[in-house]
């Protein structure tokens, strides 16, 4: 077992100097990512303790002997890669321009979406001719499928002998299943009538408690694990809101300083210019200020502006006051006039046009069917 051992420890030493001069390779790339981008390294970090774990547990030999093979194969595909990067560069070339060429072809596509209205007149009337067709073809089919059913009634004969042996032990199952039913019904209102002090001590002696005991601990050790999950989903929407809140007062915050903007603006100008021209000059400015969202994402110029609006609050609050009050007056005194002199007049010209016409319009003689057929009756007397 001695010169076993020795043995083994003089292949992994070459093997491992082997595998060292590879990686040396590769941290030099890596080194050139890392002065460029330092934020993102954070979250790999964690990433590498995991992995320093498997390598720990895999001590086996089977596991060893696997991963020499599979080793062997990866140093040949290296090779082959290399040589099918060089031709790919120049079949990307290539595709380019295939891609204008694709656009060409929309263009003609369009005019045929005008040619598509005057087909819709010829589809009406084929529809009318399938409908015929289906009606006749279904007649011819039912005829036929009498004849195929007559043949399969003499294979069904066969297979009525096995379903007797199958037959015995459903007889059986039968049985117990209604002795069980009567038990049941018979002993419940019995005991419950006469005896009710034996029905305690049965309990107390059955087993039944003892499976309860056991639900209530893995119970516990379920909750503890489920409260984690929930902690992290409960925080996630939390932080939701306050993103949607915050956007929120963004926008409206934004709002309220082009209105001011605007009224400085217009306040430096004469007053003496046409409207026209002023009209003009809004809509440019709105188009450069869509683009000024995307460029300020700093967190030092957000700040900045939060100052500038707390100051601006305090005076817009005093103005708001007057001027509510001053509309609520105004707006009183107008609807009650209108609504009083709307009603009155319409009330009294429909109730005197409809009591005049309907005096004069009904009939006696008409109305009554009887009144008529005697009328009838004298006058063929009388002839």
């Amino acid at each position: 077992m001695k010169k076993k051992r020795k043995k083994r420890k003089k292949k992994r030493k070459k093997k491992k100097k082997k595998k060292r001069k590879k990686r040396k390779k590769r941290k030099k790339r890596k080194k050139k990512r890392k002065k460029k981008k330092k934020k993102r390294k954070k979250k790999k970090k964690k990433k590498r303790k995991k992995r320093k774990r498997k390598k720990k547990r895999k001590k086996n030999k089977n596991k060893r002997k696997r991963k020499k093979r599979k080793k062997k194969k990866r140093k040949k595909r290296k090779k082959k890669k290399k040589k099918k990067r060089k031709k790919r560069k120049k079949k990307r070339k290539k595709k380019k321009k295939k891609k204008k060429k694709k656009r060409k072809k929309k263009k003609k596509k369009k005019k045929k979406k005008k040619k598509k209205k005057k087909k819709k007149k010829k589809k009406k009337k084929k529809k009318k001719k399938k409908k015929k067709k289906k009606k006749k073809k279904k007649k011819k089919k039912k005829k036929k499928k009498k004849k195929k059913k007559k043949k399969k009634k003499k294979k069904k004969k066969k297979k009525k002998k096995k379903k007797k042996k199958k037959k015995k032990k459903k007889k059986k199952k039968k049985k117990k299943k209604k002795k069980k039913k009567k038990k049941k019904k018979k002993k419940k209102k019995k005991k419950k009538k006469k005896k009710k002090k034996k029905k305690k001590k049965k309990k107390k002696k059955k087993k039944k408690k003892k499976k309860k005991k056991k639900k209530k601990r893995r119970k516990k050790k379920k909750k503890k694990r489920k409260k984690k999950k929930r902690m992290k989903k409960k925080r996630k929407k939390r932080m939701k809101k306050k993103r949607k809140k915050r956007k929120k007062k963004r926008k409206k915050k934004k709002k309220k300083k082009r209105k001011k903007r605007k009224k400085r603006k217009k306040r430096k100008k004469k007053r003496k210019k046409k409207k026209k021209k002023r009209k003009k000059k809004k809509k440019k400015k709105r188009k450069k200020r869509k683009r000024k969202k995307k460029r300020k994402k700093n967190k030092n110029k957000r700040k900045r502006k939060k100052r500038k609006k707390k100051k601006r609050k305090k005076r817009k609050k005093k103005k708001k006051k007057k001027r509510k009050k001053r509309k609520k007056k105004k707006k009183k005194k107008k609807k009650k006039k209108k609504k009083k002199k709307k009603k009155k007049k319409k009330k009294k010209k429909k109730k005197k046009k409809k009591k005049k016409k309907k005096k004069k319009k009904i009939p006696f003689y008409i109305t009554c069917k009887c009144m008529i057929s005697s009328i009838i009756l004298e006058i063929y007397v009388i002839i």
